[in-house]
């Protein structure tokens, strides 16, 4: 777009109150130049994103919008040669004017761009028109949630990037998703993500909070379309689903001939955008920072995050069988020295961005001291008989997408060089024993294996959370887990019961007691370790 074209647009300021029926004649009549954007305009109504197809391909293309709701959230279709949207605006609307600018692709690729598309009258006749959701609908609702928005050029604050998170595809339609960019303020994350998540008829919640790399953006100081947004200090990328996407799908089809929208030039409806108050949400997201550098977050429901805290008081309490085999993978591999680039080696994928192992846990895994050998709570040196694994949570530390969770009870465990002054402090021996490795999340616990019941019950709770699943499709596909399918492995009481037996059977004795024992760390599993499982069960079920 040339600078004399800049210089023509108008201040969107004037037209922020405007109604939508009188800013859609001003773009029919041409009193906006072609390829002014929106965002800005109307504030308060719904804008929508638009992808025109020949009839012959509507009902896929209905299957592939309803698939990824997330970049594709369909507020209405049309019959072929129906050119007004009734659904969404009462008043006079004409999709073949009302729109300051239109891509035209021809066999899946972009032919240019026009102002109207009353040349395609005939053509027009034949095809469907999908309005789709636009998430310059929801600004509005940012800015009175007190979310910043950063200035940028042309009145269009944000920018556009293809992405690695493909989207679901349905008959001849597979692309990848096309996200926007906001730099938000770190202290408004979660705000942020709250206002946009019931929104979901215009892209809901973000797709990917920080890294941008972890979707496939090299280089967030250029975008693929719209404007480079300026970042101040503090702020954070947040990506929502764009509507750009609707391009995407449209080319991989490569139909003879597709209209979709200019990127920042969308449908005005009538339509209001339905701004929810946060203090009535039933179950609040909460957003859970991962990583600090790069900085990278999840989330999860506030009644996960409330059972997980549950759990995890549930765990602090002090007491004072495997029925078929398993694939292990041993480190360091046969024929290979345990050292630290064997270890990162050995952690590593396809590209530092997919390593082979994205989380490492150690539980009840003895760790090293500083003296470099590895000791048991009693200070026994059973450095003979222990693999070096701690290199695996060394290497991790300089690999950025691998993350490290130590679980221990004493002190000595691998990962509690997280707290290693305070076990010097307080556990007898502790200089001696203390492991000197730390982990980037510890948990400690009255019995390790509490510690680890506790986190594979927060991790089934979170994969059941709605809010959750849809971060992590990145808001693409349909849900991921069933509770069925994930009740198959709970720790239940039956079946940790069934694991000691065969550990018993198979001669392995109760460290504490030294003998073949139906305990764990010295307290029999009936009633103790049976009455916490059934503690965390019912925070859970």
């Amino acid at each position: 777009m040339s600078s004399e074209t800049k210089s023509k647009f108008i201040d969107v300021k004037t037209l922020s109150g405007a109604l939508p029926k009188d800013v859609r004649q001003k773009i029919r009549k041409k009193e906006l130049v072609d390829g002014q954007p929106t965002t800005g305009m109307c504030e308060g109504y719904t804008q929508a994103n638009l992808s025109i197809v020949h009839k012959s391909l509507a009902d896929d293309f209905e299957k592939f919008c309803h698939a990824n709701s997330g970049p594709l959230p369909l507020l209405y279709k049309s019959k072929p040669g129906e050119y007004a949207a009734p659904a969404l605006s009462q008043h006079d609307s004409d999709i073949r004017s009302d729109v300051s600018m239109y891509n035209v692709l021809v066999n899946g690729k972009k032919s240019g761009s026009v102002g109207s598309l009353l040349e395609y009258e005939q053509e027009m006749k034949e095809m469907s028109t999908f309005y789709l959701g636009c998430s310059f609908s929801f600004e509005d609702a940012l800015a009175k949630a007190r979310v910043p928005l950063r200035n940028v050029e042309q009145n269009l604050n944000v920018s556009m990037y293809n992405t690695n998170i493909r989207c679901h595809p349905v008959g001849v339609f597979d692309c990848y998703q096309v996200v926007s960019m906001r730099p938000i303020p770190r202290n408004k994350i979660e705000t942020a993500f709250q206002v946009t998540h019931p929104l979901i008829e215009v892209h809901g919640a973000p797709a990917h909070i920080g890294d941008p790399a972890m979707i496939g953006i090299t280089d967030i100081n250029k975008a693929d379309y719209g404007c480079q947004v300026k970042f101040q200090e503090g702020d954070i990328p947040l990506f929502w689903s764009c509507g750009v996407t609707g391009l995407m799908a449209l080319q991989s089809a490569n139909s003879p001939l597709a209209f979709t929208h200019y990127p920042g030039c969308m449908y005005i409806s009538d339509t209001p955008v339905k701004i929810h108050d946060l203090s009535s949400l039933p179950d609040k997201p909460k957003v859970i920072a991962l990583k600090e550098e790069p900085f990278f977050a999840s989330v999860t429901a506030e009644s996960v995050v409330s059972k997980v805290k549950a759990l995890e008081e549930c765990i602090q309490d002090d007491p004072g069988v495997i029925p078929k085999s398993l694939d292990v993978t041993s480190f360091p591999p046969s024929g290979q020295d345990a050292n630290l680039q064997t270890a990162r080696e050995f952690l590593s994928g396809e590209d530092e961005l997919h390593p082979k192992y994205q989380h490492l846990v150690a539980i009840e895994r003895v760790g090293r001291a500083s003296d470099k050998t590895w000791r048991s709570m009693r200070a026994v040196d059973l450095t003979s008989l222990v693999s070096p694994i701690d290199l695996l949570f060394d290497a991790a530390k300089d690999m950025p997408y691998v993350s490290t969770t130590g679980i221990g009870d004493g002190g000595n465990e691998l990962g509690m060089g997280k707290v290693k002054d305070r076990v010097v402090e307080h556990i007898n021996q502790g200089s001696e024993v203390a492991c000197e490795v730390a982990a980037d999340y510890l948990i400690t616990a009255g019995v390790s294996d509490w510690g680890g019941f506790a986190l594979s019950m927060a991790l089934y709770a979170v994969s059941l959370c709605p809010v959750h699943d849809r971060y992590l499709r990145r808001n693409v596909g349909f849900p991921l887990q069933k509770a069925e399918d994930l009740q198959k492995v709970f720790p239940t009481v039956e079946r940790q019961e069934a694991m000691l037996t065969a550990l018993v059977d198979h001669g392995i004795h109760d460290g504490i007691l030294q003998q073949l024992s139906m305990s764990v760390d010295g307290l029999p599993f009936h009633p103790v370790h049976a009455e916490k499982l059934h503690q965390l069960n019912k925070f859970v079920l």
